[in-house]
């Protein structure tokens, strides 16, 4: 037993020796490069059905005063004027898809750059990017007309953008970033959630001697945020709908819940957040079943129809990291403004899919993926380097 942990420490202090090397970087650059050729000898360009019904029309006809047929579409308007950019001047789909991939690239630079920032750790900014870079369901996204790749590249950037803004500029410029980051898909507002949560973290002292303030400032933020929701981002949405189908992962019906009684069910002219608010009070039970049901599924990442090899990765990878990522979550060196940004736009992503309706593809968790292997490879490397230190005391 002895020998099996030496060997262990051994090949952990190696790891770490070898991360401090310049040859972690450029390992790190082909396994990037091998898997982007890979993915896109497999995939291509890929076009889809909301590549053609939505984002390709909308970024043709786009102008700034050109009037959306459906406000559903406003809420893409962040990743419809990226495309817009290249159609405007004719330029290929192949163009937009290399340039998708090169921010994805970027964003595994600047997630390097996070981790090492957070932690102070090579090995644990190497596991994350790598993590990050060899994660097939996430990098395969580069090469869709999708917002996913550009999303999750923008989420990685505005977190990287907020850690750094040390003084008001650089900070006006993170909150910028966020706030395009917002705008990229219906969901991006948690990272508006994240920024508040982060200064609320941030500004503790300062916003504990003013509460008056802060509560007459919560009393206009807090009903102009409900009234966005329910004018802006909640419309178009069929969320009560899809409760009473009992849908878990959407259009599928083999996986929807029958509730046991007959549901109590909303007039359709109400707004959006009463319908909803009414449906859980007046069927809680199911409506909680529900949503637990859509939450396991969304963090579960196991689907019954994945390959055995997706599961097993699943399982041995992903699963770990989750509880690594707690781990790292209670480690006191942990930024505490990186710990509530983290927090809340993971919950508040999780929160969204419990009460609308998981994908069958995982494409919703696939953005929010960077977090936790960040965290996970943070919590990672404690655990290994507590190993290390506590063989060194058995040998001295």
């Amino acid at each position: 037993m002895n020998r099996l942990k030496n060997k262990v420490s051994g090949l952990v202090i190696h790891f770490y020796k070898f991360t401090q090397s310049q040859r972690s970087w450029y390992l790190l650059l082909f396994c990037w490069l091998l898997f982007q050729v890979w993915l896109y000898n497999q995939y291509g360009v890929k076009l889809v059905n909301d590549s053609l019904q939505r984002y390709i029309p909308n970024a043709k006809n786009f102008t700034f005063t050109y009037p959306f047929v459906n406000k559903h579409e406003l809420r893409y308007i962040g990743y419809i004027f990226f495309l817009y950019l290249f159609l405007k001047i004719g330029l290929s789909f192949k163009i937009i898809i290399l340039v998708q991939t090169l921010l994805s690239g970027l964003a595994a630079i600047i997630l390097y750059k996070i981790t090492f920032s957070i932690s102070k750790s090579k090995p644990a900014a190497f596991i994350g990017t790598l993590l990050f870079i060899t994660w097939k369901d996430l990098q395969y996204l580069n090469y869709f007309i999708l917002t996913e790749s550009f999303f999750s590249s923008f989420l990685i950037f505005s977190f990287y953008a907020l850690l750094k803004s040390k003084s008001k500029v650089p900070f006006l410029l993170a909150v910028s970033l966020l706030l395009f980051t917002a705008l990229i898909r219906p969901n991006g507002f948690v990272v508006i959630v994240g920024l508040i949560f982060y200064l609320l973290i941030h500004y503790g002292p300062f916003l504990n001697d003013h509460k008056k303030f802060i509560i007459k400032i919560s009393l206009i933020i807090i009903p102009l945020s409900l009234y966005i929701l329910n004018s802006w981002l909640l419309p178009g949405f069929l969320i009560v709908e899809e409760y009473q189908k009992g849908e878990i992962i959407y259009g599928d019906p083999n996986f929807a819940l029958k509730p046991n009684q007959p549901l109590w069910m909303p007039t359709p002219d109400m707004p959006a957040l009463s319908k909803i608010a009414l449906f859980i009070l007046h069927n809680p039970s199911f409506f909680f079943k529900l949503a637990f049901t859509k939450t396991l599924y969304f963090l579960g990442y196991i689907k019954p129809y994945h390959s055995f090899i997706h599961q097993l990765n699943t399982v041995i990878v992903l699963y770990p990291c989750y509880l690594l990522s707690l781990h790292a979550l209670r480690l006191k060196k942990v930024l505490p403004e990186a710990k509530a940004f983290s927090i809340a736009v993971l919950a508040g992503q999780t929160i969204i899919i419990a009460l609308a309706v998981e994908d069958w593809d995982n494409r919703f968790i696939m953005p929010f993926l960077p977090y936790f292997f960040i965290l996970g490879a943070i919590g990672l490397n404690d655990l290994l380097a507590k190993l290390i230190k506590s063989e060194n005391k058995l040998t001295a």
